[in-house]
């Protein structure tokens, strides 16, 4: 995961000189490994402390990630695992240019 973390980082420094915009999922995406790179924890760490299962998590994150939309309910526990109020989440330049999503 070291090296995806790397690679997520990079991806999210490209869009966001860019300007280009993201679909909410990939941001949302993109927030959690961030954060978690910041706190330095690893993924199994963050599920743990979280209270949400590690396969959860992995198939958020994941570069196949399985997760089309992540809930609210998950984003919020895994805030209460870094310990960060739930609007910090959303304190990020990666949901200032998102994409408009088509409805399915």
């Amino acid at each position: 995961y070291l090296r995806y973390f790397f690679d997520v980082h990079v991806t999210i420094v490209s869009f966001y000189r860019r300007g280009d915009g993201m679909r909410v999922q990939e941001a949302v995406k993109a927030r959690i490994l961030e954060l978690a790179q910041e706190q330095h924890v690893t993924l199994n760490h963050l599920a743990e402390v979280s209270g949400v299962t590690p396969s959860t998590l992995k198939y958020t994150v994941a570069p196949y990630a399985r997760v089309k939309n992540t809930g609210v309910v998950t984003i919020k526990k895994l805030c209460q695992g870094l310990e960060i109020p739930f609007s910090e989440f959303w304190k990020s330049p990666l949901f200032d240019n998102l994409d408009d999503e088509e409805e399915t």
